[in-house]
């Protein structure tokens, strides 16, 4: 069963609805979040679901989120969703932040935060003529920090979206996520998010393959001393230290291991992605050798 958030522009026309059909019938999608920014009426997010798998209790409801709870009624999920449409407006995306931080103060349990939040983590996450600035990273990476949320683990294209400009014009932006909470991560860590083809839209779409909870599974983070050499290694641990959000030591530095795990695995994607392969494949060539001589 597979999990859908995908901002699909001009869902109006008759054949993006015939193409999305086809996409949630070939990917056996059992709930789906979709964004429509030129809506004829009411909200840009939508929530679809299969009412014999889920039973979806809408909680709130504004013109950039929804927020429901999702109970299976076969695989034993329970968590709370929120399918997100930031606005191009920063004021706007602002005031999402701050609604966001609210839902968290009365979010107990696993939570899924998923959509197009029109901010970026890292500078890396955008490519254009224009260089980007701590400015443009500074809402969502103070949200994550201030609710505890982290990214889920992925696979696919690392830029989520482009505005399909020739030569210099042309903008690669990572502006669509999927987020979980502390409780999503102990119950769910073995879900990873799939970033597919754009097809009709100029977002990727993202799907999550929903497979039985595992409680308090193992972390499959680890560490690899060959980051230690990487330019930016210092600096990570840095700023990562140098947050002070929690009043309990030992809590403080989970959390503070935590939060430089995210950016450690984000440094590992982009400069390091493979790595434990080329180490079995090179032991896997000493043994080779040695038994040859």
């Amino acid at each position: 069963m597979t999990w859908l958030i995908w901002n699909i522009r001009g869902l109006n026309k008759r054949y993006k609805q015939k193409e999305i059909n086809q996409y949630i019938k070939d990917k056996h999608i059992k709930l789906a979040g979709l964004v429509e920014t030129k809506v004829k009426e009411g909200n840009a997010v939508k929530i679809i679901w299969d009412e014999q798998v889920y039973t979806v209790q809408l909680l709130d409801k504004q013109d950039q989120f929804i927020q429901c709870l999702v109970t299976g009624k076969q695989n034993g999920m329970y968590c709370y969703l929120t399918v997100v449409y930031g606005h191009n407006d920063a004021d706007q995306r602002r005031n999402l932040c701050e609604n966001i931080k609210i839902l968290a103060q009365n979010t107990k349990g696993p939570w899924l935060i998923g959509g197009v939040f029109k901010g970026i983590l890292t500078i890396q996450d955008k490519i254009s003529k224009v260089h980007v600035t701590s400015a443009d990273i500074k809402n969502l990476d103070k949200l994550c920090h201030d609710i505890g949320i982290i990214e889920l683990p992925w696979r696919g294209d690392y830029f989520t979206w482009t505005n399909k400009h020739q030569g210099v014009d042309r903008v690669w932006s990572r502006i669509d996520g999927m987020f979980g909470n502390d409780m999503w991560m102990m119950n769910y860590s073995h879900l990873s998010t799939e970033y597919g083809e754009p097809n009709i839209s100029d977002h990727n779409p993202m799907c999550i393959n929903i497979r039985q909870p595992r409680r308090l599974s193992k972390s499959l983070f680890r560490f690899f001393n060959i980051w230690a050499c990487h330019l930016d290694f210092e600096m990570i641990i840095r700023e990562e230290w140098n947050r002070n959000k929690v009043a309990g030591k030992m809590e403080k530095i989970w959390v503070k291991l935590k939060w430089m795990k995210r950016h450690f695995r984000q440094l590992n994607e982009i400069e390091f992605k493979g790595v434990a392969e080329k180490i079995d494949q090179a032991r896997q060539t000493i043994y080779h050798i040695q038994s040859q001589m």
